[in-house]
């Protein structure tokens, strides 16, 4: 089972550029992505992701797997809970029985399974159903 977690960490905020500004004068994260669906804020070792809407219960962890359907349905059987499912983008958030929450997301397209994959925004914000063209070394998809 090969998977893995990201240096991303995902919170929902009821106000997400009031909760960007805290994270970018506080910690000194830079503002590097603003749409009405998320912001994103870069460190130099971590990413964080802010989406209007009520906190999850937690900071969320992303960890990248071959198949969120088939993660998804082994977690269930193992005691997680579903907190969010998003079959169309598709990832889902899961609470484990130890109480951590974390995205499952994968790469439809993209087989580069690289940590450090340079276009995972761009994966991250594509059309659901749009293929990813590039993959390989330092993926740019």
């Amino acid at each position: 089972m090969a998977n893995t977690f990201g240096t991303d960490i995902l919170i929902q905020a009821k106000d997400p550029m009031k909760a960007a500004d805290f994270y970018v004068k506080q910690l000194g994260f830079e503002i590097t992505d603003k749409n009405p669906k998320m912001v994103g804020l870069h460190g130099p070792h971590i990413n964080l992701f802010i989406e209007p809407g009520p906190p999850l219960g937690g900071p969320v962890l992303e960890v990248t797997v071959k198949s969120v359907k088939e993660a998804k349905a082994r977690l269930k059987k193992k005691g997680c809970r579903v907190v969010k499912d998003e079959p169309d983008f598709p990832r889902c958030y899961v609470k484990d029985p130890n109480g951590l929450i974390y995205n499952l997301t994968e790469w439809p397209g993209c087989q580069c399974e690289e940590r450090r994959c340079i276009g995972k925004q761009r994966h991250r914000n594509r059309a659901p159903g749009a293929a990813v063209a590039r993959t390989g070394a330092n993926c740019a998809a």
